[in-house]
């Protein structure tokens, strides 16, 4: 059987990423072999690093063969790719070995439940970068993050991220579980995945059965319209980018779906 070979996009982060989605599907539908050909990558950001953990427990869940070429990266990131897609067994990799951190970028997950030690990484690692006010809006907002993927998506395993992009600390979390449009399917009725992603934006609608109000929105849109931050929700079918600083809304379909959610947050950093 013949390699699928995949070429990866320039910048492996937040920002486009059809490519990685049609990797993820072929993954999930294709029988094949498959090499990922970095020829291309220039960067990776710490968001980028959680997607290639999505991409490696995909590889693994559905049994496929992955090899990787042409890495020229640091080091050390060329290390943790390859380990990270070098592995003998079906069984999934153990968070310890999918873990990365460098200069300014930390990776961690957790399996069937939340890591309430990521915050503590955060103020750890970036205490001399961010203000503390910044620490304590970061906390806060990972928090949320990390108890809604929790509440809704009901998966395996959850993937968190922070670092430092260009003059942006960029933090989030990922997961491969249930999407957030299929989880409100369960109480709502919308037209699309477009429209469920933005019914969950809604203030006192949300994927929790007990406690309402989806991502803790009112405190955590404040914060964000606050630091002139990001929001990026990926799932099922669709995306919405919400940039508070221009007080603008874009909603998206993709050309492949996410079997799962990826929320995806950044602030400038603070000068001075």
């Amino acid at each position: 059987m013949k390699d699928h070979v995949i070429t990866l996009p320039k910048f492996i982060d937040d920002g486009r990423i059809d490519n990685i989605l049609e990797l993820l599907n072929l993954v999930r539908t294709k029988d094949s072999s498959f090499i990922l050909d970095f020829t291309e990558v220039k960067e990776i950001s710490a968001a980028g690093l959680v997607i290639l953990n999505c991409i490696s427990d995909s590889i693994i869940e559905h049994k496929r063969k992955v090899g990787v070429k042409n890495l020229s990266l640091s080091s050390s990131l060329n290390n943790h790719i390859k380990n990270l897609f070098n592995y003998q067994s079906n069984q999934m990799l153990s968070m310890t070995q999918m873990a990365y951190e460098d200069k300014n970028n930390i990776v961690w997950g957790a399996i069937n439940s939340l890591d309430p030690s990521f915050p503590d990484r955060i103020d750890n690692k970036f205490q001399n970068i961010l203000s503390e006010d910044q620490l304590w809006y970061v906390r806060l907002i990972i928090n949320e993050l990390m108890q809604n993927s929790l509440d809704h998506s009901t998966a395996e395993r959850y993937f968190f991220y922070a670092g430092i992009k260009n003059n942006d600390f960029i933090f989030g979390v990922c997961d491969m579980g249930v999407s957030i449009p299929a989880k409100l399917e369960q109480k709502y009725i919308c037209e699309d995945d477009k429209a469920y992603l933005l019914k969950s934006l809604e203030l006192g609608v949300g994927t929790r059965r007990i406690r309402c109000g989806g991502l803790g929105l009112n405190h955590m849109f404040e914060i964000l319209k606050q630091q002139k931050g990001r929001l990026v929700i990926v799932s099922r079918y669709a995306q919405i980018r919400k940039y508070f600083a221009r007080r603008k809304t874009e909603a998206n379909f993709l050309k492949k779906p996410l079997r799962g959610t990826w929320c995806m947050a950044r602030i400038p950093i603070s000068q001075g």
